[in-house]
C-alpha cells in the first residue's frame, strides 16, 4: 500500500514538473490553496488587540478573522462578514456554519506555560459549553474541487496525465496541511513569547455573554488556570 501511495505522489510531482517546463509556471503556483501554505500568520502580542484580558501576567486576545483575512491565509472565505455581523446582532441561528477567530496568547510571567489550545471551547452566560470545530468539520466548508474549464484543470486534462480527482486530492491535502499548521493547538509558550493561531467555532455559539475558555498550566508550579475572554462584539 505504501509503495502504491509513493508512486502516486511521485506521479503528481512529475505532473507539476512537466507543466512547469511546458508553461513556464505550474498551475499550482496560481492556486490559492497552494499559495497560502507558506503564508505565516502575522506576529501579534495579545494586548495589541482591542479585545484582550490578563490573568497572572498571561494575556489572551482575540479578534474575528475577516473575509479578506480568510482569503489571504486560508485561500477561501468560509464565513462571510455579512453573516457574522448578523450573528453579532443576535440575528440568524448560524446552524452548520463555522466562524474563525484569530487568537493570541502572550506570556509575560516568569514561567513556562502549557497552553492547551486543543481543549479550547466557548461557554455562554449559563455556563453551557460548546466545543470548538475540529479540522474535519472545517474542511467540509472548503470548495477545493476543481471545476471543468479552469486553467489549471484544462492544463492537466490536455496533457493526459491525471484527471480532476488527482488534482482535487492535491488541493485537499493543501487545505488539510494549512489548517493543521494554523489552527490553535497544545503548545509550550516561553516567558516573554507570544503565540498566534486560529480558532474555529460553531457560529451558533456566538451569543451575548459568550466567552472563549482555554486551559493553561504553569509548568513550574503545576498551577492550572482557565484563561477566559469575551467573544469580540465587532469586526475590526
Amino acid at each position: 500500500m505504501k509503495l502504491i501511495q509513493g508512486h502516486k505522489v511521485f506521479s503528481i510531482f512529475l505532473l507539476i514538473f512537466c507543466l512547469q517546463n511546458l508553461y513556464g509556471q505550474s498551475p499550482v503556483e496560481k492556486d490559492e490553496f497552494f499559495n497560502v501554505l507558506d503564508k505565516e500568520l502575522e506576529f501579534y502580542e495579545a494586548d495589541w488587540l482591542e479585545n484582550y484580558s490578563t490573568n497572572r501576567d498571561i494575556s489572551i486576545g482575540a479578534e474575528w478573522f475577516s473575509e479578506s483575512d480568510q482569503e489571504a491565509y486560508l485561500g477561501q472565505v468560509i464565513y462571510s462578514d455579512k453573516k457574522l455581523k448578523r450573528k453579532l446582532k443576535n440575528k440568524g441561528k448560524g446552524k452548520n456554519e463555522i466562524a474563525v477567530l484569530f487568537i493570541v496568547i502572550t506570556n509575560n510571567s516568569k514561567y513556562r506555560i502549557l497552553f492547551d489550545g486543543s481543549s479550547a471551547n466557548v461557554i455562554d452566560d449559563k455556563n453551557q459549553i460548546t466545543e470548538r470545530s475540529n479540522i474535519e468539520e472545517v474542511i467540509k466548508k472548503f470548495k477545493y474541487k476543481a471545476k471543468a474549464g479552469t486553467k489549471a484543470f484544462s492544463r492537466i486534462v490536455s496533457l493526459g496525465f491525471l484527471g480532476t480527482s488527482s488534482y482535487d486530492e492535491m488541493r485537499l491535502g493543501s487545505v488539510r496541511s494549512n489548517l493543521s499548521k494554523k489552527s490553535i493547538k497544545k503548545t509550550i509558550v516561553e516567558p516573554g513569547e507570544s503565540y498566534s493561531r486560529l480558532l474555529f467555532i460553531p457560529a451558533s455559539s456566538i451569543k451575548d455573554g459568550a466567552m472563549i475558555q482555554i486551559p493553561i498550566q504553569n509548568l513550574k508550579r503545576l498551577l492550572y488556570l482557565d484563561l477566559k475572554l469575551n467573544l469580540p462584539t465587532d469586526i475590526n
